[in-house]
């Protein structure tokens, strides 16, 4: 199927603001030329600058011409899709763009654009915007009334208040990776399961005269980082479940972000946004450690990459033994005026065809059962520590509001970064917290997250 003329046109359009071509604040090219430029009558190609017009995309200026909107890259267009900005590139994405362009001529992935009406997003995004979403919960019955061959648990991550505001493609428990040759070339012993946080530490000390500071460890200012370390010390953030909610200013929490912040301090590692290349690095046999989810898996595949083992996260004593779930979950906008495609896109998304060939690909854990067995191998060492794993995955961050979210990942963030002392600075922020809170209670629930059993997968 090809996209319509109407579309060519808008996307030709959307082809120069997005490449840069023509910046926010410039003039678009006259529609005659523009005509000509794609072979398709002047009428159509004004029906196409008229609709971005009144999409807010573009503005017109009487007697001068059109204008790209200073703010075109928020606007929501019914046609668009997004995908997350992964810390590396999605496998899949290809794959997927050719799938929705046959299927769905005229959606188009977006690169310039904030947001789409139909997305991809991750947990912590999902959870902290749940308002801005659609409940999929009966979009998902109608096309899929027989849910036997769904794993439920991940679910879990994106339903607030009995709505599903999204359903995940994949998932995947966190492990840490390693690279034994660098471990046996610095004479440190190889992860075991039970291995300690002070084990780790020992580790790396042991590269310190031998790698620099951004070649020991990788480090991003990003909670899915420092989450699964405050939560296997037995702290968190937030806890619905709890008389006062707010815990972080918990023993547990504290210890978790001491250790953090010592272990960074004492590897001279530094707290920026994103140390670049960092997975490069690892492929290439010059960082020991890194945390990752199965979604790590093809690029070691593609590189060729053998020089590696999985461990299970450090343990804290008398911490949890848990690990926050990685996931990409497809989610539709309330704004949101074609169904019928959102259900058509839930159909491809979560059908055998497109699971399987994430099965193959080996990107995380395919959401469906039959697909999930088609991947994972429990005779290889990683997925039988993956399937391990997969009962002690947490899947929430509590985080149910995107200002909390945003005060609360930057209130750590500065105390990581040294900023502030521990006491004072979770003392600081959990009053922050608790004020918000009062004054707006954030919307939903703590999911109620039943066990995952690794036996129901293979069986």
């Amino acid at each position: 199927m090809k996209p319509d003329k109407l579309t060519i046109v808008r996307n030709k359009i959307l082809d120069l603001l997005e490449s840069g071509e023509v910046p926010a604040c410039e003039k678009l090219p006259v529609t005659r030329d523009l005509a000509a430029a794609t072979g398709i009558s002047l009428l159509i190609v004004q029906s196409a600058v008229e609709s971005l017009s009144n999409e807010g995309v573009l503005y017109k200026v009487p007697r001068h011409g059109v204008y790209v909107h200073p703010d075109w890259r928020d606007r929501v267009l019914q046609r668009n899709v997004f995908f997350f900005d992964p810390l590396y590139e999605l496998p899949y994405r290809e794959e997927l763009i050719g799938r929705m362009r046959s299927e769905f001529p005229n959606l188009r992935v977006v690169t310039g654009f904030r947001r789409g009406i139909f997305e991809l997003r991750t947990t912590g995004y999902l959870q902290s915007h749940h308002a801005e979403y659609a409940d999929l919960t009966e979009i998902f019955r109608a096309v899929f009334p027989d849910d036997a061959d769904f794993t439920g648990t991940p679910f879990e991550a994106c339903r607030m208040n009995g709505r599903q505001i999204g359903l995940p493609l994949i998932f995947s428990p966190r492990v840490m990776f390693y690279n034994p040759k660098l471990l046996a070339a610095a004479n440190v012993p190889e992860p075991v399961p039970g291995w300690s946080w002070e084990q780790f530490r020992t580790s790396l000390a042991a590269f310190r005269p031998l790698l620099p500071p951004e070649k020991r460890y990788y480090w991003k200012a990003e909670p899915f980082l420092w989450m699964n370390y405050i939560r296997r010390a037995g702290g968190t953030l937030i806890d619905p479940s709890a008389a006062d909610p707010v815990r972080i200013d918990t023993e547990e929490t504290r210890r978790g972000l001491s250790a953090i912040r010592t272990l960074l301090r004492e590897n001279d590692i530094p707290f920026v946004p994103q140390l670049p290349n960092y997975w490069e690095r690892f492929i290439g046999g010059e960082l020991p450690f890194l945390m990752q989810p199965r979604e790590f898996l093809p690029l070691l595949d593609r590189a060729g990459c053998r020089d590696w083992k999985t461990a299970p996260l450090p343990a804290f004593p008398g911490g949890i033994d848990t690990t926050v779930q990685a996931t990409d979950i497809f989610c539709v906008r309330r704004e949101c005026a074609d169904m019928h495609t959102a259900a058509g896109l839930v159909r491809l998304l979560l059908g055998k065809s497109f699971q399987n060939y994430l099965a193959g690909i080996r990107y995380g854990i395919p959401i469906r059962i039959s697909a999930m067995r088609r991947s994972l191998n429990p005779l290889e060492p990683a997925d039988r520590l993956f399937l391990t794993e997969i009962p002690k995955m947490t899947t929430t961050y509590n985080l149910y509001d995107s200002t909390l979210y945003h005060l609360a990942v930057t209130g750590i963030n500065r105390i990581l970064a040294g900023e502030n002392d521990i006491a004072g600075g979770t003392s600081e922020l959990a009053a922050m917290t608790r004020t918000f809170l009062k004054l707006r209670p954030p919307a939903g629930r703590i999911p109620q997250q039943g066990p995952v059993r690794s036996e129901l997968f293979f069986s």
